[in-house]
Formats: C-alpha cells, structure tokens, sequence
C-alpha cells in the first residue's frame, strides 16, 4: 500500500454560538401588592404589560417569587431577547408568565441595580412582579 503525502495545512472556524448564555444576574420579587393593598411600591411605577388580579380573595407576594433562585430569565447582556421563563413555584408548580421591562441603571447592561419587571400567572390569577437585579452568584460574577 503506498501512503499519499498531504501538505499540511490550517484550518480557521468561527464561532458560532447556537444557544443562549446563561445569565448571570437574577432577580427576587419586591412587590408589596396584596388583596388589601393594590397599589405597588415598584421605583418607576406601572411597567407591566397587564393588569395584576383578579383580587377576589387573599393573595401576596411573600411566596416563591421572593427567592431570585425559583425566577428564571433569558436573554442577552444588553437587554436585548429578555424572555421571563418561568417561576418554580412549590405550591403551584411552575408559573408561565412574561418579561414587561428593563429599567438599565445608565450602563447598557443587564446588571446589579436595574430593575426587571415580570409578570406570571396561574391561569386564574396574575401577579405582577418587579425586582432590583442581583449577581447569580458573587464568587462567579462573570459566569456565563
């Protein structure tokens, strides 16, 4: 068998990213909206693309939605492609829902101390959510 000699060459790929980055930010509830008290304490008021309720009976925002690790997000660091995925929540599973804004702190990235609001809903009920943005996890802040 005779073996052919090749020249050697190099060849360049450029990468192409075919997934989403995992964001490195996360956001815990602050609203304080309840069934007795409709009115929210949110910095820049009313960001939310619908409407919070029905308040037919007792609700609050002091379940699931308070821990930034049970909301989770996608999207881009310049806020471009912000997608609200779900919520884990333990007494209804996981919340649907939507992303409504992004209020950058003056720097054009998603980072610590802009606020995100969101909403979700369990079919009958929506809650309207907003909350300062966190680093995932301090000892990896650029994690990705």
């Amino acid at each position: 068998m005779k073996l052919e000699w090749n020249e050697p060459s190099i060849q360049v790929q450029e990468f192409e990213p075919n997934e989403y980055v995992a964001v490195c930010w996360s956001v815990g509830c602050r609203n304080n909206t309840t069934y007795y008290k409709q009115w929210s304490n949110a910095p820049y008021g009313n960001l939310w693309d619908v409407e919070e309720g029905p308040y037919d009976s007792v609700f609050s925002h002091n379940g699931d939605c308070r821990n930034a690790g049970n909301n989770y997000f996608r999207g881009n660091a310049d806020g471009s492609n912000l997608q609200f995925v779900y919520e884990d929540s333990h007494d209804q599973g996981n919340l649907s829902g939507g992303f409504d804004n992004w209020v950058d702190n003056g720097d054009g990235v998603v980072g610590t101390g802009d606020v995100i609001y969101w909403h979700t809903s369990n079919g009958s009920r929506t809650w309207n959510h907003w909350g300062y943005v966190q680093t995932a996890d301090s000892a990896h802040p650029n994690r990705s």
